[in-house]
């Protein structure tokens, strides 16, 4: 019968489990080490060895990477349009403008009521007049909740939610932004999905910032949700 498998929990006095408990962690770690040595011993004398990341296996089986490629002009800004959910209130007005102040290639038009008026038609209309993207708000309460990205004219779309807004007025010491294209800083989007994401905010920004302009656009991956600054 063979033996079963020792847990550090079982020993009772306090002092020696946590003895054994660090002298299993030391041996791991030297486990570990070795292996890392090993591998890079191997790959020093075989290039070929070396083990691709998974994340660059990700980004480079992406499905969506051919929906990104543009051969645009790189000085001009894509056309982004921005509008609501059906019945919007002044709140997501307000939003909306603060959004049409940081895309620097965006419009804002107020969607209208009644049939006619679908996403499904809008995006079409979009999409047959050169905007690139189209950006829908919506709201709940009477407050902005949610955004819908969409890559015109055949996707992806991305739906992101809102759960913290602070508009530029409301930060003590605002200044005014300038009309230059502003840096787009990615952090932490290094999945596969990551990576997708991040392509879709690059395209919505020209791929040559103004840095005379001195304006950033800061997004992170957090551990349980999307920042922007």
């Amino acid at each position: 019968m063979p033996p079963s498998r020792f847990e550090p929990n079982s020993i009772k006095n306090k002092i020696k489990r946590e003895e054994i408990a660090r002298k299993s962690k030391k041996a791991k770690g030297q486990q570990k080490l070795q292996k890392r040595l090993a591998q890079a011993k191997l790959e020093a004398n075989d290039p070929a060895a070396k083990k691709v990341s998974k994340s660059a296996v990700d980004i480079a089986n992406d499905p969506f990477a051919d929906y990104f490629t543009s051969t645009d002009d790189p000085s001009i800004p894509p056309k982004v349009l921005i509008t609501t959910s059906p019945k919007a209130s002044k709140s997501t007005y307000d939003f909306c403008d603060e959004i049409v102040g940081v895309f620097p290639g965006a419009e804002f038009i107020r969607r209208k009521k009644g049939k006619g008026f679908e996403l499904g038609r809008i995006a079409g209309w979009a999409a047959g007049r050169g905007y690139k993207h189209m950006c829908v708000v919506n709201e709940d309460m009477k407050k902005p909740n949610a955004i819908t990205l969409i890559h015109l004219p055949s996707g992806p779309t991305a739906y992101f939610k809102l759960t913290s807004i602070e508009l530029t007025k409301q930060i003590y010491g605002h200044a005014r932004a300038t009309s230059h294209f502003p840096e787009l800083v990615l952090n932490n989007f290094v999945t596969r999905l990551g990576h997708t994401v991040g392509r879709l905010f690059q395209t919505l920004f020209p791929p040559m910032p103004e840095f005379e302009g001195r304006q950033l656009i800061l997004r992170s991956v957090m551990p349980s949700d999307l920042r922007r600054r």
